[in-house]
């Protein structure tokens, strides 16, 4: 079938409910569908290098463009033949501008013709079918190219005269308004960190943990002036590898965000700062991570810092920064008009502090040396303190630099109960565990009934009942996870289908008192366990430079005792094969090989002395970089035996001896001198 016929074809299923009013078709679901069969195979070439989910909608929104220009050249028989006629598309341009529709939408309109073209004369076999029509498409794609340049021009001043109007408009903000919602949020803020801070078996309710969330991501936002593109790109690695300036600023650069290709986004953190954002990561962030609905072996690339209630990364920042304006009832405050209006004070300021902020803004596109300069760390702490002070001067006391305003915590009455229990109160209890056994679904005795054993200590026993069948229901829920930390919205959702009506504990209790359950001998029979050393998407890990070590392993969240932290991954060889690899490699490279006896009692040797294995070549394992301790290790080894497809495979598990903090690094004891 011809390209034309193809075209019309697709068109005929939709044609007699098609209507066009206004140059804009009304949800024609069927037609859309039918042009998306042209681009299936230029969508699976990606030629834009994007994500296959966004080069879909991408996609969609190219067939409503190109949809609509082939209803209005021709609503009868849509064809390719409208390259035949160019007045149409000048035209159709003007009609476009009637409607009052911005240059930029009109330039979508082009992109999207032109892109459609390029996927039949490039993806097809058009050139070979109709070598004349094939011509006619690359020259009209060339008179496309004309007209978008015109286009482009028109953009250009349609954004000039906005941003005219913005920075003329009356009652402009000044810096120090811009940081209103961080003045006013500070005290909350101060009084939810300072749990976490001061108590270390402290557990924040979801609501605290978004609030925390949200406050530092405005401090990112709003205070160091960055996009919302950075904070939902920063990376755990990123924050690991930050440096300290002369004045003991922590300088963090971010590498993906809007203008990444012209600088990395970089933002210096005052010490407060830096105590806000470390307190989150080490005790807030872990917390967040066991609530996700995802499985655990699901990964990005990269870790995100920033992660929100459901353990996954920051879907939209400028909505987050709206919520915490919501939550104190105050204007919002966006991104762009936080740094339109700093931008607009730095007109009182030095040359060479105009040059610090607009590069600390990630503007400058200049000069190669005012990029090696901004590269100094010193300079990024500079340009934050010129911000502060353009705030300061404008009336404001610094949001984040002056000084902390009080915890403001307050602290609960605890009921207590008398450390040495009399004998007479035991002997009572005893006796009405014996009445009204305590069971996972029993229901606590009355107060009548509680009195027949003791009348005075009736209280207690109603305590102490209580309190015994919530270990037992803890205990319960416990033995059901495996040697993996679940995620509080499994045990949530598993809590519901057990039917208990009172006397329930929170998931959030039950994640944060989880332990490894079970003999280590049946580790492998985790479907999990076994999926994650095939995938090798360990997470709570990162690879990093390690002072005085080189490359080492540090982790990302907590650990328990007895919890998989992941595999020695390599390949299975003989000893004999591996003394050989370890004869033949310079000392710089050695390390990389373990030695040990098989359940046969056979000298083997797994072998990862190359970055890349064989199964995964496009990904770094990490069990390879794990460092060496004697008496400080953390960290033990096991051997496992796996069958795969009749196959007997050995499986060498890193399984943690310790209990591992956030930021600690991991060891192990090699076992030679």
């Amino acid at each position: 079938m011809s390209h034309e016929a193809t075209v019309s074809e697709g068109y005929k299923s939709y044609r007699d409910g098609a209507r066009f009013k206004d140059n804009a078709f009304l949800n024609e679901e069927e037609f859309r569908v039918a042009l998306c069969l042209y681009i299936d195979d230029f969508e699976v070439a990606n030629p834009l290098g994007t994500s296959r989910k966004k080069h879909k909608q991408t996609a969609i929104y190219w067939v409503d463009n190109v949809s609509r220009y082939l209803y209005y050249v021709d609503p009868q028989t849509p064809s390719l033949r409208f390259v035949m006629n160019r007045e149409k598309l000048r035209a159709y341009m003007c009609e476009l501008s009637d409607a009052k529709l911005s240059k930029q939408t009109q330039l979508n309109y082009l992109k999207s013709l032109k892109r459609f073209l390029y996927f039949h004369t490039v993806n097809t076999s058009l050139s070979r079918d109709d070598a004349e029509l094939h011509a006619q498409c690359k020259g009209f794609m060339e008179f496309i190219g004309l007209r978008q340049k015109v286009c482009s021009k028109q953009v250009s001043k349609e954004i000039t005269q906005r941003r005219h109007s913005l920075l003329t408009a009356p009652e402009s903000l000044t810096p120090a308004e811009c940081w209103t919602v961080l003045r006013v949020a500070k005290k909350d803020f101060l009084a939810v960190i300072g749990k976490v801070f001061e108590d270390k078996n402290a557990v924040l309710v979801m609501a605290e943990c978004s609030f925390v969330v949200h406050y530092l991501q405005a401090v990112v936002i709003l205070r160091h002036l960055q996009r919302p593109g950075v904070v939902e790109h920063m990376t755990v690695k990123e924050w690991v590898l930050r440096v300290t300036d002369t004045r003991g600023n922590a300088v963090i650069g971010v590498k993906e965000h809007k203008t990444a290709a012209q600088q990395v986004a970089t933002f210096a953190l005052t010490k407060e700062e830096e105590m806000w954002f470390d307190t989150y990561y080490t005790r807030v962030r872990p917390q967040l991570l066991n609530s996700k609905k995802r499985k655990r072996d699901d990964t990005e690339e990269e870790e995100r810092f920033f992660v929100s209630t459901m353990g996954m990364p920051i879907y939209n920042a400028s909505n987050d920064l709206n919520r915490l304006h919501s939550k104190y009832k105050l204007k919002p405050v966006t991104s762009q008009t936080a740094r339109r209006v700093f931008e607009t004070a730095t007109k009182t300021l030095t040359e060479v502090e105009k040059s610090l902020v607009a590069d600390y803004l990630t503007h400058s596109t200049a000069t190669a040396e005012k990029h090696y300069r901004m590269k100094q760390s010193d300079n990024v702490g500079l340009a934050s303190h010129v911000l502060a002070k353009l705030a300061s001067d404008s009336g404001a006391e610094s949001a984040v630099d002056g000084t902390s305003a009080g915890h403001g915590r307050v602290r609960g009455a605890a009921h207590s109960v008398p450390g040495n229990v009399q004998m007479d109160v035991q002997a009572a209890y005893n006796r009405l565990v014996e009445s009204h056994p305590v069971t996972l679904d029993g229901v606590v005795p009355s107060k009548a009934e509680r009195k027949k054993f003791s009348a005075d200590d009736q209280r207690v026993l109603y305590e102490r009942w209580l309190k015994a069948q919530m270990k037992l229901c803890k205990q319960h829920v416990l033995a059901y996870f495996s040697r993996r930390p679940p995620a509080e919205s499994r045990v949530a959702f598993w809590l519901t289908k057990q039917g208990w009506k009172s006397n329930i504990p929170s998931a959030a209790s039950i994640v944060k008192e989880w332990k490894p359950s079970g003999c280590e001998d049946t580790v492998m029979d985790s479907s999990q366990i076994r999926k994650m050393t095939r995938t090798q998407k360990w997470k709570g890990l990162l690879v990093t430079d390690v002072e005085g070590k080189g490359k080492g392993v540090v982790a990302t969240r907590r650990f328990q005792v007895g919890e998989v932290i992941c595999d020695y991954h390599g390949r299975a060889i003989t000893a004999k094969e591996g003394n050989d690899i370890h004869v033949n490699t310079s000392e710089e490279e050695t390390g990389y090989m373990f030695f040990y006896k098989d359940k046969r009692g056979r000298c083997m040797c797994m072998d990862a002395n190359t970055e890349y294995c064989e199964c995964h070549p496009e990904m770094q394992t990490v069990g390879r970089h794990i460092n060496h301790a004697g008496e400080g290790a953390n960290l033990k080894t096991r051997l496992y035996t796996v069958d795969t497809d009749g196959e007997e495979k050995d499986v060498i598990l890193f399984i943690a001896s310790k209990h591992i903090e956030v930021n600690e690094e991991l060891l192990f004891d090699y076992g030679v001198n």
